[in-house]
């Protein structure tokens, strides 16, 4: 099964139908697909997730870091990302306050980021809103770039929403901070400061997912971690209580992973553009 996603998503060339696959795979198996089974990552990550204003040397912990972007079948970087399909790639301070990353290419979207103050800071990225349709034409499977409006034998149509978010400390930082909510239609938000945590020591990270402001229950979450081989399973997979929490392992120092897809019927104003909704978050964060 995993191979036959794999090849699928390849020969689709296109974000929205490897998205696509996933969800009808996870669909046919109720829930027993294995996790690697994933579409294309988009992933916020940091080069230092633990900064010190009051470095002033490269031995110790900085106090700036490089932020940069995820992007295809191999976590953690894979192909290029061109800055336009970005619509907004931003840093929120502690006291709410936003700084505007700047890219300094057009690869993997590299951004350096000063922050001015301590406290916690929640970098944020979004790739662009979009829709995609398949339809049949003399017989042919195509492809387009849209809605589903003005074409005839749709197969498959869908809008599609993904967000990134990354969780950095400049000193200690605060648990307020790291609960501090995008407002994303799908949301992963860390309960507690995953910069508080110790890796090695069985110690757990809450974290809430939460759909069009509320929690979402029976949500189905994915965590791996960044010293795992590129292509192996996650090695978690978590459902949401009642209260939208799922409770992530932390066998591990090091940069964890959290990403989550849900799949809806099409809003009232969609109805007429597509199918199905497929919304797709991601979380990154370090353990000491």
């Amino acid at each position: 099964m995993n191979i036959f996603f794999n090849n699928t998503c390849f020969r689709a060339n296109s974000t929205a139908r490897c998205v696509f696959v996933s969800l009808l795979l996870a669909t046919l198996t109720s829930g027993l697909i294995t996790p690697s089974a994933q579409a294309h990552f988009f992933v916020l990550h940091s080069a230092w997730y633990k900064l010190d204003l009051e470095s002033e040397s490269h031995g110790g912990t900085p106090a700036e870091t490089h932020f940069y972007l995820g992007w295809g079948h191999t976590y953690p970087v894979d192909e290029p990302l061109p800055q336009e399909k970005v619509t907004r790639y931003a840093v929120i301070a502690p006291d709410g306050s936003e700084t505007r990353l700047e890219p300094m290419d057009d690869t993997f979207q590299v951004a350096l980021y000063a922050p001015e103050a301590a406290g916690t800071h929640i970098g944020h990225a979004v790739y662009e809103d979009h829709y995609f349709t398949w339809y049949e034409e003399e017989g042919e499977e195509k492809e387009f770039a849209g809605p589903k409006t003005g074409l005839d034998n749709i197969v498959y149509s869908g809008y599609f929403e993904m967000r990134a978010k990354a969780v950095i400390n400049v000193g200690r930082g605060s648990d307020a901070s790291a609960q501090h909510a995008l407002g994303d239609t799908l949301e992963l938000i860390p309960m507690e400061n995953p910069g508080r945590k110790m890796g090695e020591a069985y110690q757990k990270l809450p974290v809430m997912v939460q759909f069009k402001g509320e929690p979402l229950e029976a949500a189905v979450v994915f965590v791996r971690h960044m010293g795992d081989h590129p292509r192996q399973a996650f090695s978690q997979r978590l459902v949401s209580d009642e209260a939208g929490l799922v409770q992530v392992d932390l066998p591990r120092k090091g940069l964890y992973l959290v990403q989550i897809e849900h799949t809806t019927p099409p809003e009232p104003e969609r109805e007429a553009l597509c199918n199905i909704e497929q919304y797709y978050a991601t979380l990154t964060f370090e353990v000491e």
